[in-house]
């Protein structure tokens, strides 16, 4: 018997666990969706991609154009 929102929980999963599409209790009726996949977190960080800033990127990022630059990309301005 279904206590509180922890039993329902473990009901869920067991019957996703199960392959069980729907279930019906009584006159309540529960269709399941599917679950949407899981996505792999990157393998690759933003530094194996774009290698060590140059100096030259560093100089410019700290001027005022480039943080106007790096401000547009983020979406601050």
């Amino acid at each position: 018997m279904i206590q509180d929102i922890s039993d329902l929980k473990k009901l869920f999963k067991l019957c996703r666990d199960q392959g069980v599409d729907n279930i019906e209790i009584g006159t309540l009726k529960i269709k399941f969706g599917t679950l949407p996949d899981k996505r792999e977190s990157p393998t690759t960080s933003y530094e194996e991609v774009m290698g060590e800033p140059t100096e030259e990127d560093l100089m410019f990022w700290s001027s005022d154009k480039g943080q106007q630059e790096i401000d547009k990309k983020v979406g601050l301005k």
